[in-house]
């Protein structure tokens, strides 16, 4: 399955992986067009490693999970406003080392977006929930 079928059944986007690329720049492309600094527009693993495109990905993959999972969006609208917060916490993540945070969603969100940005080489430290006293205080808090 391609497009949004692919996304619904939550599958890999297979062919639909370009469009989906292009649906991030696109957003990136805008974001930098309407900032007011004006920033350049990267290229390259700059690219990938700005804010505002690591931001444009966020967003679409997250996009793409509530049309996974079928979200009613007039439902999901109350939580919009959590989710964008979100987003900007678990791109924040990408830079450091992770996010300290027992929401699954930003979690998801995060481990997600750190997979992607990994697989696209960009600069993504070691995360807090690989070390071994981290796993060991969440064993303990449940």
């Amino acid at each position: 399955p391609t497009g949004v079928k692919a996304m619904r059944k939550n599958s890999p986007l297979g062919d639909a992986t370009g469009q989906f690329f292009h649906a991030v720049d696109y957003m990136y492309t805008s974001f930098v067009r309407r900032h007011p600094l004006k920033p350049k527009i990267m290229i390259g693993t700059s690219r990938v490693n700005s804010f505002l495109w690591r931001y444009a990905l966020a967003s679409n993959l997250w996009t793409k999970r509530l049309i996974s999972q079928g979200a009613n969006l007039p439902k999901a609208n109350a939580k919009i406003t959590n989710d964008l917060s979100d987003l900007i916490f678990a791109v924040y993540g990408t830079y450091f080392n992770g996010v300290l945070s027992f929401d699954t969603r930003l979690n998801d969100t995060f481990w997600e977006l750190e997979v992607v940005l990994r697989k696209l080489g960009a600069r993504v430290p070691k995360n807090y929930q690989d070390d071994p006293d981290w796993i060991n205080f969440l064993a303990s808090v449940d």
